[in-house]
Order: C-alpha cells, then structure tokens, then sequence
C-alpha cells in the first residue's frame, strides 16, 4: 500500500492502470493486486486497474454479508459510474477448518448463493501462514513455508481454478 500512496491516488483513480500497463505491462503476463477487505480507495483503484477480481473470503457470517456490498459496489461505481468492465472470476474460501461449526454453516449459504463463483478448491487454515504474518516482515522471510507439500498443492490447484475460470 506504501506503493499506491505514492502514486497519489486522489489526483487520478487511474494511477495504478497506467503504472500497471507503462511499466509492467512488458514483464508480467499477469498482475495480481491484493486489497484490504474493505471498499476504499485503494479497493476503487485496484478494480479500476483489473479485468477481474478475485475474492478470498471465510466462510462466516460478515463475509457473507459483505460479499453483497462488494458486488454492489462493483457494479454501480466501478462499472456504471466510471464505466470500467471488470470480471467477478469467483470466491476461494480461505483460512478453512472444516470440522469449524462456522464453515459448516456457512459454507452451504455460500455455495447457494455464488454457486458458479465459489472455486471448489480451498485454503486451509495453516500454521505457517499465521507464523509468517506475524513475524517482522521487515526482513526476508517468505509467508508460506514452501516446504508445507499440502500448503503448495493447495495453492497450486486454486492456481490452475483461477486461470479456468479466468481464461487465463
């Protein structure tokens, strides 16, 4: 996010696109941009600078309701008023425990609600990853322990979903 402050978001929403496709555009096929949670300016610039998105997101009652708020919002600033066309590719449910009386329930609503988006593949809740994001990132360290043969596959298969779905 330190990036995207300096790139002075208010003077232009579309900073962000223009960096993406001067600058980046000639070394990456594909850019992944990664939002805090919430609907703000770095969420507005992020989906103005996309073709699509992508939502993580546990399987609990506030996800469920705010996945809503984000298709609303989608919809009605970033394609209606700025009249930007952007894919919804779909949902990965993440940080997963499923014997969690919360995924269980929520998991179902999930799947009746998005049932074309929801990815079948998932994120399990791993150790590793709570470790890594709350060491001091500050140094080189890797958030995923590579070596974690479950974490990688895991990844892996909601890699090869999301370049199905995306048609990438």
């Amino acid at each position: 996010m330190e990036f995207l402050t300096t790139l002075n978001l208010a003077a232009s929403p579309y900073k962000l696109k223009q960096y993406i496709q001067n600058d980046l555009g000639e070394k990456y096929d594909i850019v992944i941009i990664d939002c805090p949670p919430t609907i703000s300016e770095y969420t507005k610039v992020s989906l103005l600078a996309s073709d699509m998105y992508l939502v993580p997101m546990k399987a609990e009652p506030l996800s469920v309701f705010g996945l809503p708020m984000l298709e609303n919002y989608v919809k009605e600033t970033i394609q209606k008023q700025f009249e930007h066309e952007i894919k919804f590719v779909g949902i990965v449910l993440n940080m997963v425990i499923p014997t969690r009386l919360l995924y269980k329930k929520n998991k179902p609503i999930i799947q009746k609600k998005w049932k074309l988006k929801l990815f079948q593949n998932e994120l399990k809740q791993c150790e590793d990853i709570v470790k890594g994001l709350d060491s001091d990132l500050s140094h080189e360290k890797y958030i995923l322990n590579m070596s974690d043969l479950n974490v990688v596959n895991q990844i892996k298969n909601i890699t090869k979903e999301l370049v199905q779905k995306g048609r990438l």
